[in-house]
């Protein structure tokens, strides 16, 4: 969006999310010194100002340094931590949100100047969460909110000042519904928020990235999708202005533009999943396994998968490990074209061999099978049988998200490198270079100190026979200096490791 500005921004390097995390109340002089690396970071560059894209690094940033310059213990901390990480102090940058930066330093005289696509819509079609409850009044009023609507007005869009009754979003992130899942405004049957709208945008990633999660929510209690663009307000202004809704991270909801000229969003009825994305037909099998089936509902859980998307089988058994249950499997994918399997039922330390070799032989992939735990980890730890049956359903929902992005994989081999690099020169290290060694393994045996040995070097006596700790250590120590299949490197750290496991380097 800058950028079809005219308004050359500079990526910091390194940068650290300082704002949707939990540290701030976890460690609250932590969470100052890991936003104060990011001023630094932004001072050595300059100084100047730090745009911070995110709503919540905003804050964070602001209270950071309005902190340092009010408390000196606060200041004393902070800049102790940027003199072990040899970085420079952090006065001299100014943080800025970019509503702030588009307002008064661009102007909505300038956006109108550059829009070249028109934000269009009856009114109210747009829902907006605007920038409230921030602190520091450079980015809105703390009251009654406007500089977002100027803006999109300026980008030729009729709404105008919204009503009221359009603005729903405002406090989301204070509601939240009876399962802790925010955004109920989006669902037209609890209180109208989305009923007609095409859009929402947001100026919280976050929150942009809640308010779009929560359209699976509705598709799962509802059977009831509303297919609504969530997009951060740079993107709607980066569209007016010109931009490619690629280039902006825009979905392919929003090829056409944020919002079409067409009325209501798309709403569609769920339908069976077997006429859904014909080409991924995903099974779900769920076990009653004696143990798992007097805490968890088994009907019900099956039932409930059923209307899972791409779900095109769910099927209850007793058994399904049986030789009957692999061949009901087995069944399905000649008959009804199942080619993705979700077996709900033990750990697949027991199982999941016996089900990818039944799948193997029914002619799809093995890799295409994806098992749930839903007996050690959900009917043995738990008591209450609703609570039980909903955790198994939620970790079938996951386990059918998961196997429908799965790619086909192969056995294969490849050759490995049979050498060994151990990092750590104690009494653990050397012994088990000691034994690589022995069985004609090649090791290197790294140790960052100047003499292999460890803490166990420091000891008079061990437990718990009390013998000599240099007379079990010295003759290791020597071994490993002798053994023509070990190299010893001292005073050397590992600096990077690549590859993958049997090719590592």
């Amino acid at each position: 969006m800058f950028r079809l500005l005219d308004v050359k921004l500079e990526e910091l390097d390194d940068w650290n999310c300082c704002g949707a995390t939990s540290y701030m109340s976890v460690d609250e002089t932590q969470a100052f010194e890991l936003s104060a690396r990011n001023l630094s970071l932004a001072g050595a560059k300059g100084g100047g100002d730090l745009v911070a894209p995110c709503s919540a690094c905003y804050l964070v940033l602001r209270k950071t340094q309005d902190y340092v310059a009010k408390y000196p213990e606060i200041r004393k901390r902070v800049e102790s931590s940027l003199w072990a990480a040899k970085l420079p102090m952090m006065d001299g940058v100014k943080t800025r949100h970019p509503l702030e930066v588009l307002y008064n330093d661009i102007g909505a005289k300038q956006i109108k100047a550059k829009t070249v696509a028109q934000v269009e819509g009856r009114s109210g079609d747009l829902l907006l969460r605007l920038p409230g409850d921030r602190p520091y009044y450079e980015v809105d009023k703390p009251v009654r909110q406007t500089r977002m609507e100027e803006l999109l007005e300026a980008a030729r869009n009729p709404h105008g000042r919204l009503r009221p009754e359009d603005q729903v979003l405002r406090r989301l992130a204070d509601r939240h519904d009876s399962r802790g899942r925010r955004a109920p405004e989006l669902h037209p049957a609890e209180g109208g928020g989305a009923q007609g709208r095409q859009g929402a945008g947001d100026h919280l990633p976050l929150c942009q990235f809640n308010l779009d999660a929560y359209q699976s929510e509705i598709r799962k209690r509802e059977h009831e999708s509303i297919e609504m663009p969530i997009l951060y307000f740079t993107q709607v202004f980066g569209w007016a202005l010109g931009g490619d809704f690629r280039a902006l991270g825009c979905s392919a909801a929003s090829r056409e533009g944020p919002w079409s000229n067409n009325g209501s969003p798309r709403r569609r009825r769920s339908q069976p999943m077997s006429k859904l994305n014909g080409d991924i037909r995903i099974g779900v099998y769920v076990c009653h396994c004696a143990p798992t089936s007097g805490t968890v509902d088994v009907m019900e859980v099956a039932k409930s998968a059923a209307d899972l998307p791409r779900v095109a089988v769910s099927r209850e058994y007793k058994y399904m490990c049986s030789d009957p249950g692999q061949e009901l499997i087995q069944k399905d994918i000649r008959e009804n074209g199942i080619n993705r399997i979700v077996v709900a039922s033990c750990s697949p330390l027991l199982h999941e061999h016996t089900f990818r070799v039944a799948t193997e032989k029914a002619g799809i992939n093995p890799y295409f099978v994806q098992m749930v735990n839903i007996r050690e980890h959900d009917s043995w730890v738990h008591q209450d049988k609703a609570a039980a049956t909903e955790k198994a359903t939620d970790l079938i929902r996951a386990a059918v998200l998961r196997v429908a992005s799965t790619s086909p994989w192969k056995k294969g081999r490849c050759s490995s490198i049979p050498t060994f690099m151990i990092v750590g020169g104690g009494i653990a290290g050397i012994h088990a270079a000691l034994t690589l060694a022995n069985a004609g393994k090649k090791v290197y045996l790294v140790e960052r100190d100047p003499t292999i040995g460890g803490h166990m070097a420091k000891f008079d006596k061990t437990f718990p026979t009390l013998d000599c700790a240099a007379c079990i250590l010295t003759p290791k120590m020597t071994a490993v200096k002798a053994h023509p299949n070990i190299t010893l490197w001292t005073l050397s750290e590992v600096s990077q490791v690549e590859g993958y496991v049997a090719t590592t380097r």
